[in-house]
């Protein structure tokens, strides 16, 4: 991230990403949640074709995989960042307090 931007853009840029990833979980947590509830519908199916369609979606949620190590990996940078970002605050705070209390030692 360009450390150009402001606080405020960065602020802003952090909420973006984080709805994006929280829209990318939910799309992620209902497509698993249909796959295993049809998996759930075929294993309790006396057709002739459960095996196959079970395999097929077995397939689909195993693909699904690597995208929540994606998802994870997306979530720990936004704390990361968050974390940076509210940790400069503070600092910032920080020094702001000491430096207006040395003033008052002076005075």
């Amino acid at each position: 991230m360009s450390t150009n931007k402001s606080r405020q853009e960065r602020i802003q840029d952090i909420i973006a990403r984080t709805n994006l990833s929280t829209k990318s979980v939910n799309w992620w947590e209902n497509e698993t949640d249909n796959i295993i509830n049809k998996i759930n519908f075929w294993e309790n199916s006396n057709d002739l074709r459960a095996e196959e369609e079970i395999n097929k979606l077995r397939d689909r949620l195993e693909s699904l995989l690597p995208r929540a190590q994606v998802e994870i990996q997306v979530i720990d940078n936004l704390e990361k960042e968050l974390n940076n970002l509210l940790k400069e605050i503070n600092d910032e705070k920080k020094l702001k307090a000491k430096k207006k209390s040395n003033r008052k030692k002076n005075i």
